[in-house]
C-alpha cells in the first residue's frame, strides 16, 4: 500500500528557464508574547518567536504566523531586549524588511533571495520580542562534503532517506508518485537511472499511459526537460551528471494537468574520475563507454516501453502473422 509520504515544503518559479527552488521555514509567535510575564528582578528571557533562531540558505522563505491574541510585527534590526521593560527603550529598525502589524491568526512571509549573513529582528510594539535568521549560500560546493560519499541514499541536504524509493503525493493529491534511483548514491560521470511509479489516488491503482514531464534542476538551472508517458504505471529515465551538488527532480504536468511532485538528492564527485581526465578534451565524452556527451540526456523511457512493446508484439503480432500465412497457403498464394 502507498499511503505514507515524505512531505517537503518547496516553492517553484520559472522564468526564461531559470528555476528557483526555495524551502519554506515556519516560525510561530506564541500566545502571551505581548505580555512578557517575567520576574523583572530575574530578567528571565523567553522565546518570543519559535524557533528563535533559524539557519537557512539564500533564496529560502521564512513564514511567521501570529498565534498570540495581540498584533505584532517582524521588523529587521535590533530589539531592546528584556531591559525595555524597565527603560521603555524602543528597538532600532534597519529597513531590510518589515511586516507591519499583522493580527492574531495572520501570517507574513519574507524571501531571503540574494541575502547572506545574520539578520536579527524584533517586534516594534513589543521590543523585548527578538529573533534571528542566519542566511548562508544556497550551494553545496563544499569539497569535503561532496567527497565524503555515503553508502546510502540521501535527500538534498545530505540526510539519509528514511524511506527509499521516495514516496510523494502530487500538489493536487491526485497521484502518488514514487521514485528511486540507481545507483542509490549518485556520482558524476556515471549514468544514473531514475525509476518512477505512478498511482491514481485514492484508488491506489497504477496509472497506465499517463503523460508527464521529467525535469532535472541543479544550481538553479534546468539541465533537462523531457516528456514521457507511463507504461503499466511506470517509467525509467537515465541521465549522466557532470557537476556535483544538490539536484532537484520534478515530475510535472502529470496527466496534462498542473500536478507535480518534487524529489531532491545530491550528486557526489566521482573519485574514480581523475582531475587530469576532467581537464582534458576527453571530458566531453562520458566515462565508462557511454557515447553521449557528459551532462546530456542519455536515454529516456527505454527499458519499460521496450518491454511493453515487445510483449505486445509477442501477444498480437506473431499470432496475426501466423494466421495470414495459413490463409495465403490455403488460397494457394504461397
Amino acid at each position: 500500500m502507498h499511503f505514507t509520504y515524505d512531505v517537503i515544503t518547496t516553492t517553484y518559479a520559472q522564468e526564461n528557464e531559470k528555476i528557483n527552488i526555495s524551502k519554506v521555514y515556519e516560525v510561530t509567535i506564541p500566545k502571551g508574547s505581548a505580555n512578557p510575564s517575567v520576574d523583572i528582578t530575574n530578567l528571565e528571557e523567553r522565546k518570543w518567536y519559535i524557533p528563535p533562531k533559524l539557519d537557512i540558505s539564500s533564496g529560502d522563505i521564512v513564514k511567521w504566523t501570529n498565534n498570540d491574541v495581540e498584533s505584532h510585527t517582524v521588523t529587521s534590526g535590533v530589539g531592546s531586549g528584556i531591559m525595555s521593560l524597565l527603560s521603555n527603550e524602543l528597538g532600532k529598525a534597519n529597513g531590510i524588511f518589515d511586516s507591519g502589524l499583522f493580527g492574531p491568526g495572520e501570517s507574513w512571509s519574507y524571501n531571503f533571495t540574494n541575502k547572506r549573513g545574520l539578520f536579527t529582528y524584533f517586534c516594534t510594539i513589543h521590543p523585548w520580542m527578538t529573533g534571528s535568521v542566519q542566511v548562508s549560500e544556497q550551494s553545496f560546493k563544499h569539497d569535503g562534503m561532496l567527497k565524503n560519499i555515503p553508502d546510502y541514499p540521501v535527500d538534498g541536504m545530505g540526510n539519509k532517506l528514511s524511506r527509499f524509493p521516495v514516496h510523494t503525493l502530487t500538489n493536487d493529491e491526485k497521484y502518488d508518485i514514487d521514485m528511486g534511483w540507481s545507483p542509490r548514491v549518485l556520482k558524476t560521470h556515471d549514468p544514473s537511472t531514475f525509476l518512477i511509479d505512478f498511482f491514481e489516488m485514492p484508488s491506489n491503482r497504477k496509472s497506465h499511459l499517463l503523460p508527464f514531464d521529467f525535469v532535472i534542476i541543479q544550481n538553479n538551472k534546468t539541465l533537462e526537460r523531457t516528456s514521457g508517458i507511463s507504461q503499466v504505471g511506470a517509467a525509467t529515465l537515465q541521465y549522466t551528471f557532470s557537476e556535483p551538488g544538490p539536484v532537484t527532480i520534478r515530475i510535472e504536468n502529470v496527466g496534462n494537468n498542473p500536478s507535480h511532485s518534487i524529489f531532491d538528492t545530491i550528486v557526489y564527485q566521482n573519485p574514480e574520475i581523475p582531475s587530469s581526465f576532467l581537464a582534458s578534451d576527453d571530458a566531453k565524452m562520458q566515462h565508462g563507454g557511454i557515447t553521449s556527451p557528459v551532462g546530456e540526456y542519455s536515454t529516456g523511457l527505454i527499458s519499460t516501453i521496450f518491454l511493453v512493446q515487445l510483449t505486445y508484439v509477442i501477444i498480437f503480432a506473431i499470432p496475426a502473422a501466423v494466421v495470414v500465412i495459413i490463409l495465403l497457403y490455403k488460397k494457394g498464394i504461397i
